[in-house]
């Protein structure tokens, strides 16, 4: 499950931490971008409403170096507050990922995986890995 931390610097503003919960606050977290140390923290845990993500098909032959399905994209939705991630069994053209894309926003997660089963889009599941952080710097 991932997590919020909120920071605040008297003279740095703010800076947000998305993580596992289970992840341990480095002297880092507590810095700002300049090196200031935090006054203030706050942890929230991360909402049920889907990450909605397209995910280029593209990749490069280690051969001839040549990309392929540089025009297909798979459709991901991954819901933080239990570690899961869909990907899409098939790959779609752009305008179509998008439409597909367009119908998780604003859905939490019962309401998500309906529409993504009625879609027929794939039992796909995985896990992500620990310790994955993704840092937000706001001025």
């Amino acid at each position: 499950m991932k997590e919020w931390r909120w920071y605040m610097s008297e003279d740095d503003g703010t800076w947000e931490i998305l993580c596992n919960a289970d992840c341990p606050e480095d002297e880092s977290d507590l810095k700002s971008a300049n090196g200031r140390e935090a006054v203030i923290g706050k942890k929230s845990k991360a909402s049920d409403y889907p990450c909605v993500s397209i995910l280029p098909r593209a990749r490069e032959d280690y051969i001839d170096g040549k990309v392929r399905q540089e025009k297909q994209f798979y459709l991901t939705i991954e819901f933080l507050n239990c570690d899961l991630l869909h990907i899409s069994e098939n790959s779609y053209n752009i305008e179509e990922v998008v439409r597909l894309a367009r119908m998780f926003v604003g859905l939490k997660k019962d309401a998500a995986l309906r529409v993504w089963k009625a879609q027929k889009l794939g039992d796909v599941i995985s896990h992500p890995g620990k310790n994955r952080k993704i840092r937000i710097d706001k001025s």
